[in-house]
């Protein structure tokens, strides 16, 4: 070995000249702790090597062992192999220094489409585990969902054309389980395509579903049921007490009816628990197996895991957190107002007394909205105020506008439950 001139960086390094590299470098950890190379030794960028001779000796070990397991396996190999390597490593080496990002290929496609589609598929491959590895307590169905509601993102446009027309071409599916196909008969037990708890559902009371959907969801059930509802029915409602209120509900039902006019019994049968599912969260919570399929968007196969894990009686607890809001509201305006009566016996501060009475009437209104929240409204007032809005009788369920609509719709869904009294006896009891 000899030291060879002083570097750039002010460091004197040592040129190690050996036919032998091992007994170089043996030489080289026999004089380190004497002239202090192995600790002062500056890299390439002034990062100082810390590595130790032994961890050098084993890297280059195992550089020659893969270097002679590659020649082993490279000089196996018949020559016709090497030749088809070769050229191939030869065409790589051209492409890398010839080929820019922005150059296009045969068949209108660039670089950058390639790496754009490569970075798409790996992205996706790997976001579908991201996503599974994520879910507490997961199950096949939510690895349905989530596989096939990322597959539908892919696949389907902007606005959901094609998810539409594969479900209206193939039948209705949920969960990513096809229950029944359009025009077939469902085969098997009557509630595999849940119109047993559907109609069960419609009867219950505490339905917290609109006029409209409610509309369209006895059409379903009388044509399923029934066949073709009786003409009698429509002159029973119009004959009914109520005036232009009973006349705009019968016509209401008619335009209903005529909605699901071409619809087959199967049809019908099939259709209806997926209606009802998209119309209504808490036959979701109640039966999952049922729920609407995701629409590919990441809100909406969030949603759908959440609405898997939601108590099966949601129904049940949203009433009785209204029975108990109401409880407290009436409970605060008795006390609101006794403390106003009690101020204005003993002639207190008039101001106050002001208060206590503006907190009363407060507590009162918002007792008989709850009270409106617990026992629900007539059904002449829903169908006064749909009149008077000139409510559109078109059906919310999963048509078009979307994978985002979806989602903001079914949020939208929750609020309405929640805020909005329900009618206080379900639709197709009254009839």
């Amino acid at each position: 070995f000899k030291v060879g001139r002083q570097c750039p960086n002010h460091q004197r390094v040592l040129v190690l000249s050996s036919r032998r590299p091992l007994a170089g470098i043996m030489v080289l950890a026999a004089l380190e702790k004497r002239m202090g190379f192995g600790g002062n030794s500056r890299l390439r960028g002034g990062r100082s090597m810390t590595a130790s001779p032994m961890a050098l000796v084993g890297l280059a070990f195992m550089a020659c062992g893969i270097l002679g397991i590659v020649a082993y396996v490279a000089c196996s190999l018949p020559a016709f192999v090497q030749f088809c390597f070769m050229v191939a490593f030869a065409g790589t080496f051209l492409v890398m220094q010839n080929l820019t990002i922005s150059d296009e290929l045969p068949f209108g496609v660039s670089v950058a489409d390639l790496v754009a589609g490569a970075i798409h598929s790996y992205k996706a491959f790997w976001g579908n585990f991201m996503l599974l590895l994520s879910i507490p307590d997961i199950s096949a169905a939510d690895v349905n969902i989530v596989v096939n509601g990322l597959a539908r993102d892919v696949n389907e446009g902007p606005d959901g054309e094609e998810s539409q027309a594969r479900s209206e071409n193939h039948g209705i599916v949920c969960n990513g389980h096809a229950i029944t196909h359009a025009g077939e008969p469902a085969t098997g037990h009557i509630d595999k395509d849940g119109f047993a708890e559907a109609s069960t559902w419609l009867k219950e009371s505490h339905l917290s579903l609109g006029l409209v959907e409610q509309l369209h969801l006895c059409a379903l059930y009388k044509r399923a049921h029934h066949g073709r509802r009786a003409a009698a029915d429509v002159a029973a409602a119009r004959a009914a007490p109520g005036g232009a209120v009973s006349s705009w509900l019968a016509d209401a039902k008619t335009a209903a009816d005529q909605a699901c006019r071409n619809l087959t019994v199967a049809q019908a049968r099939a259709q209806l628990a997926p209606s009802l599912a998209e119309a209504d969260p808490c036959f979701v919570a109640a039966h999952p197996r049922l729920a609407p399929p995701p629409r590919g968007h990441l809100g909406g196969i969030i949603l759908a895991l959440v609405e898997r894990r939601l108590p099966r009686q949601l129904k049940q607890h949203i009433a009785t957190l209204h029975r108990r809001s109401f409880a407290a509201a009436v409970a605060l305006t008795a006390a609101a107002a006794l403390r106003a009566a009690a101020l204005r016996a003993r002639r207190g501060n008039p101001r106050q007394v002001r208060r206590w009475w503006c907190a009363a009437l407060c507590g009162s209104t918002a007792s008989m909205y709850l009270f409106a929240l617990v026992r629900g409204l007539p059904l002449s007032w829903h169908t006064a105020v749909a009149r008077r809005c000139s409510s559109n009788l078109a059906p919310v369920s999963g048509g078009g506008g979307g994978a985002r609509r979806d989602a903001a719709r079914r949020l939208w869904q929750y609020l309405l439950m929640a805020l909005v009294p329900r009618i206080d006896r379900p639709l197709l009891l009254a009839d």
